[in-house]
């Protein structure tokens, strides 16, 4: 007697996105069940880095910290 074990399926394949921001670089690597759109998720996630940077950085003069350091003190 011979037995076969077959998988239903394949494992999820492990996608990867990486890029530059606030000076470093970055590695996402994550999987799923479902199609996904790897690029739209790149986007969606290099906006996303953009905006925290143009908010907080210290190293634009036109971030929102920076012009909020720049303010005169209200105390």
């Amino acid at each position: 007697m011979t037995t076969f074990l077959v998988g239903c399926s394949e494992p999820p394949k492990l996608e990867t996105i990486q890029g530059y921001a606030q000076g470093t670089t970055y590695q996402i690597s994550f999987w799923s069940e479902d199609a996904v759109p790897v690029t739209e998720i790149q986007t969606a996630f290099n906006d996303t880095l953009a905006q925290i940077d143009k908010e907080l950085s210290t190293y634009r003069p036109d971030s929102f910290i920076s012009e909020f350091n720049r303010s005169p003190s209200t105390a």
